[in-house]
């Protein structure tokens, strides 16, 4: 856990310097799925096929919960971003 709290730190350290990140769903929460990956590659030793099936798997759910509830921070505060993240 305390892996995947530093990647996200790291990628959101990132975002405030105005490096370019993918923003998956806001800019804001763009550290968690990045921070989940990278740690499930290190723990689990994931192949490249396995990775990708990871994000194919994230995008699902991302549009699942698009399609049915706010990703906006501005309508759903932080919690609606990083609760989707």
């Amino acid at each position: 856990v305390l892996i995947a709290a530093k990647n996200a730190i790291a990628v959101n350290e990132y975002n405030a310097k105005m490096g370019l990140v993918c923003a998956t769903p806001t800019a804001g929460s763009a550290g968690c799925l990045p921070a989940v990956l990278t740690s499930a590659i290190e723990k689990l030793n994931l192949t490249e096929k396995q990775q990708l099936d990871f994000l194919l798997t994230a995008g699902a759910f991302g549009l699942v919960i698009a399609n049915n509830a706010s990703i906006s921070g501005a309508e759903g505060g932080c919690q609606a971003e990083v609760g989707s993240a």
